[in-house]
C-alpha cells in the first residue's frame, strides 16, 4: 500500500511538472495582418504588379491591333505593297540555340541562388533569435523585452531591404540580367532587320511575344534564317 502512494505521489509530481511546461501557438498570417507595415507593403507589390500587367497588356493589345490592320488593308495594297510579305519568328527558339543566351542564363541563376542562399540564411538567424527571446522571455524584465523584440523587427526590416536590394526593380540581379542579356538581343534584332530588308517583308511577327494568329505557315517562319545570319547551327 505504501508503495502505491509513493507511486502515486511520483506520478502527481511528474505531471505537475510537466504541466508547468506551458505549450502555445502563433498565426504568424493573422499578427501579419494586423501589421499596418504589412498591409502596406502587399498593397504596394500588388499596385506595382497590377501597373506592370497592365503595361504588358497594353503593348499586346497594340501588336494584336497592328497585326488585326494590317490584314485588314492588305487587299487594297498596290503591286509594290503587296510585294512586301509579312513572315514571323520565334525569339524564344532563337535565343535557345545561342550559346551565349545560354551562359547567360546561368550566370543569372548563379546569381539569383547565391543571393537566394543569403536572404535565407539571414531569415533563419531572425527566427533562431526569434526562438531564442521565446525561451527567454520569462526572465526578461519590460525593458529587456523591448530591447530584444525591436532587434528582432531591426533584424526583420534589414532582410526585406536586402531583398529588395538583390531582387528589387531596380535590384543587382535584374541589372546584372539587363546587362546581359541587351547585346544578346539587339544582335538578334540586328539580324532580324536584315532580313526584313532583304526579303521586301512588310511586317515580321514574333511568336514568342504571343500576337493573336490562330494559322501560321511553316514557310514564312524565318527563325532558322536568323539563326543562318548568326552562324548558329540548329
Amino acid at each position: 500500500m505504501k508503495k502505491n502512494l509513493v507511486l502515486l505521489a511520483m506520478l502527481t509530481l511528474g505531471l505537475t511538472s510537466a504541466l508547468a511546461q506551458k505549450f502555445a501557438y502563433v498565426d504568424t498570417e493573422y499578427i501579419l495582418g494586423k501589421m499596418p507595415e504589412y498591409t502596406s507593403a502587399q498593397a504596394q507589390i500588388e499596385k506595382l504588379t497590377d501597373q506592370y500587367q497592365a503595361v504588358i497588356d497594353s503593348e499586346i493589345k497594340k501588336v494584336d491591333q497592328l497585326f488585326r490592320t494590317y490584314q485588314t488593308e492588305k487587299s487594297r495594297l498596290n503591286d509594290v505593297q503587296r510585294q512586301q510579305r509579312d513572315a514571323y519568328v520565334d525569339t524564344e527558339y532563337i535565343l535557345g540555340k545561342m550559346s551565349e543566351y545560354t551562359s547567360a542564363q546561368a550566370q543569372i541563376e548563379k546569381l539569383n541562388d547565391q543571393y537566394q542562399a543569403i536572404i535565407e540564411s539571414e531569415i533563419k538567424k531572425v527566427d533562431q533569435l526569434f526562438k531564442t527571446y521565446q525561451a527567454e522571455k520569462n526572465r526578461l524584465n519590460d525593458v529587456q523585452r523591448q530591447q530584444r523584440e525591436q532587434d528582432i523587427i531591426n533584424k526583420e526590416q534589414a532582410v526585406k531591404e536586402l531583398q529588395k536590394t538583390y531582387f528589387g526593380q531596380e535590384g543587382t540581379v535584374t541589372k546584372k540580367s539587363e546587362d546581359l542579356m541587351k547585346p544578346i538581343k539587339d544582335k538578334v534584332q540586328r539580324a532580324i532587320d536584315a532580313l526584313a530588308r532583304e526579303g521586301g517583308y512588310a511586317v515580321i511577327f514574333d511568336t514568342a511575344a504571343g500576337p493573336c494568329m490562330i494559322y501560321l505557315n511553316p514557310t514564312y517562319d524565318l527563325s532558322n534564317r536568323v539563326l543562318d545570319r548568326l552562324g548558329i547551327k540548329y
